[in-house]
């Protein structure tokens, strides 16, 4: 988990060139119109009330020094277009306002996860039991949000983008020493899961969707999506064998 945030920290001051040149991801060269323009505004409207509402929900220890589980990229610069969202909507009409709205970068943000879950896998020994292994996943999601989201009349490019930046699953009552590196027992594919995402999210749409895509698809299918690796098996069989001769009597 301190990987995990030490991660988050990382991301949370990045940036690069694509971000912060100013072309709002490229969409706004695709605004010829006055109105088309306005939609984008209202986009960019919507996407900092959710971001303010996922901080709202992530975030929920009042501490300054207390890790923040849902933190926005710096790059996004997201105080400045909050500022300017505010002021286009006490003056609708002020054309610089519209412009620096619609050429702002893109919006993104980072959410840290613990999600627990059951994996059954034939060649694992769960002690007879038939259940399956218990398992805990922590994974560091990044969410950007294009400009034309929620409201762009296509569905290309108009659902947030969704990517995994750390992802690590072991059994939830083992221990590790400080000194030896945490090694992730399963694999995930990332493809068919962003994949699920981002299908969920096209059918939320025009909604916004990101915190119904997190709880209804990754945190209740992240299971189907994870396989034990050859040799998270041959670690976690150990460890198994080794808890229940400790706790025979």
């Amino acid at each position: 988990r301190e990987r995990m945030i030490a991660m988050a920290d990382a991301l949370e001051n990045s940036y690069n060139e694509e971000e912060e040149d100013g072309s709002g991801g490229g969409a706004q060269r695709q605004l010829t119109t006055k109105g088309s323009q306005q939609t984008m505004a209202e986009c960019r409207e919507l996407q900092v009330n959710e971001l303010l509402g996922l901080e709202a929900i992530y975030n929920t220890d009042d501490d300054e020094d207390a890790n923040k589980e849902m933190r926005i990229v710096h790059a996004a610069k997201f105080e400045l277009l909050q500022q300017l969202v505010e002021q286009w909507q006490m003056d609708p009409e002020n054309d610089v306002l519209l412009k620096k709205i619609t050429t702002h970068p893109p919006l993104s943000c980072t959410i840290q996860l613990t999600v627990d879950g059951m994996i059954d896998d034939e060649h694992l020994d769960d002690g007879g039991s038939g259940d399956g292994i218990e398992l805990t996943a922590v994974l560091l999601l990044r969410v950007t949000l294009p400009p034309l989201y929620p409201l762009g009349e296509t569905m290309i490019n108009t659902v947030p983008t969704f990517g995994i930046e750390y992802f690590c699953c072991t059994e939830r009552q083992m221990e590790f020493t400080p000194d030896k590196p945490l090694e992730s027992l399963t694999y995930l594919d990332e493809t068919k899961l962003k994949e699920s995402m981002a299908e969920e999210a096209r059918e939320i749409s025009p909604d916004p969707c990101v915190y119904m895509v997190i709880t209804a698809c990754l945190m209740e299918r992240l299971f189907d999506f994870v396989k034990m690796s050859v040799q998270g098996r041959h670690i976690l069989d150990k460890y198994l064998c080794q808890k229940r001769s400790e706790d025979e009597p």
